[in-house]
């Protein structure tokens, strides 16, 4: 009897053992993983449901970085035993790429890889895995591994061609740099993310991966936390952290458990739990809750309790794409030209972001980066965010984010047709409305003194009738009231005109130059010296950014300047007409300040009184306009 009871437990034991190999349960073992993501999801949807979430705020913002939510929602669905409705989103986002030019290469990667990972078919994903893979460095061939991993399809690209360039990218340090030779934690982490499916069965890669997570433990703080460039400083940020444990996950490691990553007793979780505020998270520690850190978070908890690669879709239908690019003609299909967002241009070079593409240090290409986001320059304005945005109530957060991202996929542009190259020696701090009030005092009575005479002759001439004088009273009155209603002024006094700001804190000076591509006669916008604004002072108020600079000073000059991204993720693609990836695939702007390259977007770095801004045109990454 005992030997048949010893029997069945023994069938039991192994029948359970085997089931719980299958089952969608948590993987990660640290219990803060589920705590985390519920969170973040209560913080963005506050009393509505995840599915009026969907159908809402993320449609409405598709396009403009909320694309990781999604990704965090589809691959947690296994686990959580939900499921949702993407229609809307996926028809969103599928106008968003008609309705918007000039996406860049990696921007088109990241989306291609959201609708791919809701089971969507769209010609979109076929075109742009033959026309984006490596046009804007690191990022795309990143996000273009992980569609190959998926089983997509490329004309121009295989997945062992993109791995060989991939690894070939591994500094001798064993990181990966977005761009020159600094190395970098969070992309990094992410070449690991886009590698790791070839761990087990491709010896080169395998050694890439072995050394690159050796630099990431030596890299490591006392903290257990991992630090990145912000507004000049090394700071430790949440992204870098996050990015980390999702590279760990990638390859089934549960960095609680890997003594290469415990320092001083703290492991990664305790890491990330220095950036928790409420129910989200900051970029840097005490930040404010930022919505990229929730992004990255968020999906990286979803990659921890899979305890497998996120990357992985579980819904991917590579063989059903469409292949008629008829539906994306509007988009230009690759948008691999000179008006893409490439990395140069985002000025954001926040690797932080993983939303759109990634640019660290450039005008930000998005990442994803974000972004990041956010593959491009470094330094710009988007993958990617390290918006500083107050802790907001939960009930209301949804409705926040909606109006921080409202604009992110605008293109906004300010036309100027007035000369290319100018300088001011210093902003003057008289008012205009003193001025505006005795021109149009003067322009009144000039207009009276033009009656009274038109009268005189008219009297003269003995034409004087009644129906004459009535005119020319008419006339006046016309002419009077023009000028109560418009503002005339003089191309001096446009371009002198004062940005009134209470509460200023100090001056910052500002250039723009694209002397890299002086010699480029063919293009009218092009100044012979490369100078489009000279060196320029503008005062400052609290909380400004560079972006707020450049805007103001591309209104007051009228240098056309346009962008895409939110509020704390606005990528530059175009000053004075020149275009990121107009001059090359590594081609864009990128912003300095006090000489340094800042890897946050443009329009999450404050200033401070005394800062030095330069935006300055690259053919090359950055590596061409090193002083």
């Amino acid at each position: 009897m005992k030997t048949k009871t010893s029997k069945i437990l023994v069938i039991f034991l192994v029948i359970i053992t085997a089931f719980s190999s299958v089952l969608p349960a948590y993987a990660g073992q640290d219990s803060r993983s589920k705590e985390y993501y519920n969170n973040i999801i209560s913080y963005n949807t506050g009393s509505n449901s995840i599915q009026s979430w969907i159908d809402t705020t993320l449609s409405k913002n598709a396009g403009s970085g909320c694309e990781w939510y999604i990704l965090s929602l589809v691959q947690n669905e296994k686990a959580s035993g939900n499921r949702y409705n993407y229609t809307n989103f996926e028809r969103a986002l599928i106008d968003y790429t008609k309705r918007v030019k000039n996406i860049n290469p990696s921007s088109k990667l990241r989306i291609a890889f959201i609708l791919a990972s809701i089971g969507s078919t769209n010609s979109f994903i076929n075109d742009t895995m033959n026309t984006a893979i490596g046009k804007q460095g690191i990022m795309s061939y990143i996000f273009g591994l992980h569609m190959l991993n998926n089983g997509y399809k490329s004309n121009n690209n295989s997945k062992s061609s993109v791995t060989n360039t991939l690894t070939g990218m591994q500094q001798g340090d064993g990181s990966w740099a977005l761009i020159g030779n600094r190395s970098d934690i969070d992309v990094t982490a992410m070449a690991i993310q886009a590698l790791a499916p070839q761990y087990h069965n491709n010896s080169s890669v395998k050694a890439a991966i072995d050394k690159a997570l050796n630099y990431l433990s030596s890299s490591q703080q006392s903290n257990a936390t991992f630090t990145a460039l912000n507004g000049g400083n090394t700071v430790e940020t949440c992204e870098s952290t996050a990015q980390v444990i999702l590279a760990l996950a990638s390859l089934k490691i549960d960095c609680i458990n890997d003594s290469r990553f415990k320092k001083n007793g703290n492991t990664l979780f305790d890491a990330l739990s220095l950036f928790k505020s409420g129910k989200g998270f900051c970029h840097v520690q005490n930040g404010g809750i930022n919505n990229l850190a929730n992004q990255q978070v968020l999906y990286t908890m979803v990659g921890y309790n899979r305890m497998n690669n996120l990357f992985i879709l579980d819904k991917a239908r590579p063989n059903e794409v469409e292949t008629n690019s008829a539906n994306n003609s509007s988009n230009g299909g690759g948008n691999s030209n000179a008006q893409s967002n490439s990395g140069g241009s985002s000025n954001s070079g926040s690797h932080n972001s993983n939303n759109d593409s990634y640019i660290g240090g450039y005008n930000g290409v998005s990442i994803g980066n974000s972004q990041s986001s956010n593959g491009s320059v470094a330094n710009q304005n988007a993958i990617i965010g390290d918006s500083q945005t107050s802790n907001a109530d939960t009930n209301s957060q949804a409705e926040k984010n909606a109006a921080d991202n409202s604009t992110e996929e605008e293109l906004s542009t300010v036309n100027g047709e007035s000369d290319n190259h100018k300088s001011q020696d210093e902003i003057s701090n008289i008012s205009n409305k003193s001025k505006k009030s005795n021109y149009k005092i003067w322009s009144i009575l000039a207009i009276c003194v033009v009656a009274i005479i038109a009268c005189a002759v008219l009297y003269f001439t003995k034409k004087g009738n009644k129906g004459n004088y009535l005119i020319v009273l008419g006339v006046s009155v016309v002419a009077i009231i023009i000028v109560l209603v418009t503002n005339f002024q003089s191309v001096d006094a446009h371009n002198n005109a004062v940005i009134e700001k209470s509460n200023t804190i100090g001056t910052v000076t500002i250039s723009i130059n694209c002397d890299s591509i002086s010699d480029k006669t063919d293009n009218e916008f092009i100044p012979d010296d490369g100078i489009i604004l000279d060196t320029t002072s503008i005062e400052i108020a609290k909380n400004d950014t560079v972006y707020t600079v450049l805007s103001e000073v591309c209104t007051k000059y009228d240098i056309a300047l346009e962008t895409t991204g939110s509020t704390d993720s606005i990528y530059v693609e175009g000053i004075n007409h020149i275009y990121e990836l107009q001059y090359g695939d590594l081609s864009g702007w990128m912003y300095h300040v006090n000489y340094d390259e800042p890897s946050i977007s443009c329009s999450s770095y404050n200033l401070s009184d005394g800062d030095v801004i330069e935006w300055k045109y690259t053919c090359d990454l950055g590596q061409d306009i090193k002083e």
